[in-house]
């Protein structure tokens, strides 16, 4: 089990980092000063916060602000579709990257230990994923572990 705790930790590491380097390059910025262009943008808009908030597990993406302006610019159904649609895409995605990972970890985890997490995720993965989603990068965390182990993507979303 240690090892998925050092994995989580290198995990948060790695987010972190490209949190930075998207602060850096004022990714945000970018994203705050878009809001004009994607009300032009008609249907297609709604197809770019889908993906913004798909990217959400690897950029630091203000997922807060897409939902809100997708209220904004589709209007409280449609704009809380677009988002519940993101959302769940995100998650998605977390853990597929996950699933391609589990080669890397039959390789760098025992046997033993995986068992032992596969025991724990299955008994309280579902709540540890629901508990999750409101907190930043840890969300994605929970995501990508639970597509590390053979659980069911329909319990992860």
């Amino acid at each position: 089990m240690r090892a998925y705790y050092y994995m989580s930790l290198w995990l948060l590491i790695i987010i972190i980092s490209l949190f930075a380097i998207a602060e850096g390059l004022q990714f945000e910025q970018f994203i705050t000063d878009a809001s004009p262009w994607i009300e032009r943008q008609g249907y297609f808009a709604g197809v770019f916060s889908i993906s913004l908030l798909c990217l959400d597990v690897i950029l630091p993406i203000p997922s807060s602000l897409i939902m809100t302006l997708n209220g904004t610019v589709f209007g409280p159904v449609w704009g809380a579709l677009i988002s519940l649609i993101g959302g769940l895409a995100s998650v998605l995605f977390g853990w597929w990257i996950g699933y391609r990972s589990q080669g890397f970890i039959v390789q760098k985890i025992e046997e033993k230990e995986r068992i032992i997490a596969h025991k724990y995720l299955t008994k309280w993965g579902p709540l540890a994923i629901l508990f999750s989603r409101p907190l930043p990068i840890i969300s994605e965390i929970v995501a990508i572990m639970a597509g590390t182990l053979p659980i069911p993507i329909y319990i992860t979303v």
